[in-house]
């Protein structure tokens, strides 16, 4: 009797452990919008939901994007350029990383899709989820702008230690984000200031998200 239990919960056991959800990603579809002169970033965390380190892979298996598009995927290490087809990351027990989509439309408009697998090369039938960025620029000459692009400005540009930030306090957005060239956040805070402490940047490009109500969104470039 105390065998055939053991056999019953071993079984059980077994069973969860094959159904599971492994990996999963939310958002599984990422949405994104902006405007022709707009750098923006889609995305989407990625979960580790088992008790193992799990060696992942992505890898584009489409895309559907405008030529003149310049574009980066990013993982937990690095961004990768569009000629870039995949790349290997980790995720420990229980914990998560996640995926970008880094756009530049390059003054071009139109939609545009780019589907992302994530996968363990060793198990890739039972481990795997699939990331879909939709994207949609809209033409800045036909669209009314109201990113508040030209009442917002930062200066000096180029500055070295920091940027004094021109008409914040009346806009106000409710978050600013400062990214580097490879799309990776770096600053993330509220809009109670009047400059921005760039002392701790290396020299580089980078860029300035302003999240405003209504999901509206500006970018701004600054070089250090």
């Amino acid at each position: 009797m105390q065998r055939f239990l053991l056999i019953v919960s071993l079984s059980v056991f077994f069973e969860y452990k094959v159904c599971a959800q492994v990996i999963s990603i939310n958002p599984d579809t990422t949405y994104i919008e902006t405007f022709t002169n707009i750098f923006e970033v889609g995305f989407a965390s990625i979960y580790n939901n088992s008790s193992d380190t799990l060696n992942l892979r992505w890898y584009r298996i489409s895309e559907s994007v405008f030529p003149s598009w310049v574009y980066s995927i990013c993982d937990i290490n690095t961004c990768h350029g569009s000629e870039v087809d995949s790349a290997d990351f980790i995720i420990p027990p229980y914990d998560s990383g996640y995926i970008e989509l880094m756009i530049d439309p390059n003054m071009d408009y139109g939609s545009g899709i780019i589907k992302v697998l994530i996968y363990d090369p060793v198990d890739a039938i039972n481990i795997n989820a699939l990331a879909i960025f939709n994207i949609h620029v809209a033409d800045n000459t036909a669209v009314k702008n109201l990113l508040f692009t030209d009442f917002i400005n930062f200066y000096p540009n180029p500055s070295f230690d920091f940027i004094a930030v021109k008409n914040i306090s009346i806009y106000k957005p409710s978050r600013i984000n400062i990214y580097n060239s490879s799309a990776q956040l770096l600053l993330c805070f509220k809009s109670e200031f009047q400059s921005i402490d760039i002392r701790n940047l290396s020299s580089g490009k980078y860029y300035i998200e302003l999240i405003f109500d209504e999901n509206k969104k500006s970018v701004f470039s600054f070089i250090k």
